[in-house]
């Protein structure tokens, strides 16, 4: 394929185009816009020096005389060790523990006041745990 001189192949009409299409249609600075812009920053600067310097003329502060005073030792106090809370749970365990026999759940719910449902959910979490085991069906016994 031979091109007379000056033509361009149709790839490189093709780049071209594209080109022209990007840098036509975006809003790029131009380089006189730069400079513009490089110009009123530099006045902007000199302009807040200027002020800079009117304010540091005017505000001079007068030195006070400097009073010297022995601080008291503060004493920090310890933040007394609150007793650790006992949760549900634990009344749970303790009540299953005092039984020798075993306990089912509805001896709990009466001696603790909660519901089955809260009942079963504790009892299925700590025997999880490894903290009460099953006798039989419905009756709980503590891990020794």
């Amino acid at each position: 394929m031979s091109l007379r001189p000056g033509a361009r192949s149709e790839t490189s009409t093709q780049m071209i185009s594209i080109g022209q299409f990007f840098f036509g249609y975006t809003r790029l600075p131009k380089v006189h816009d730069l400079q513009a812009v490089s110009k009123e920053l530099t006045k902007l600067v000199k302009q807040t020096e200027k002020l800079a310097a009117a304010l540091g003329k005017a505000e001079k502060p007068k030195a006070k005389p400097v009073k010297t005073t022995t601080k008291a030792k503060t004493v920090t106090k310890k933040a007394p060790v609150k007793a650790a809370k006992i949760t549900d749970t634990d009344k749970l365990i303790a009540i299953i523990n005092r039984s020798k026999k075993g306990i089912d759940t509805a001896t709990l719910m009466k001696k603790t006041g909660f519901n089955q449902k809260k009942v079963r959910n504790m009892l299925n979490r700590t025997y999880k745990q490894g903290k009460i085991t099953r006798v039989e069906k419905g009756i709980y016994v503590g891990v020794k």
